[in-house]
């Protein structure tokens, strides 16, 4: 759901980040339209899944958000 929503407001994307559910979270990861500030918050989340999927968009990634996972305590999250 999240992950192809090109409309979802800054405000949106605070509260489900918010909401903390894995399901929306691991979309909202996988959004290839999320705003880069968005994407480095989320590489500090402790679900491993959402770091994971904030890789498969790392060819689009801000530099900030890529030297935090290269540094993720689980050697799958890093890009």
């Amino acid at each position: 759901m999240a992950s192809s929503r090109p409309d979802l407001t800054e405000d949106m994307l605070a509260e489900i980040i918010a909401i903390d559910d894995h399901w929306l979270l691991h979309s909202l990861a996988l959004n290839d339209r999320l705003p880069d500030r968005f994407r480095i918050h989320l590489t500090t989340h402790r679900d491993k899944a959402v770091r994971s999927a904030l890789v498969v968009h790392a060819a689009t990634a801000p530099r900030e958000m890529l030297e935090q996972l290269i540094d993720d305590p689980d050697p799958r999250t890093g890009p």
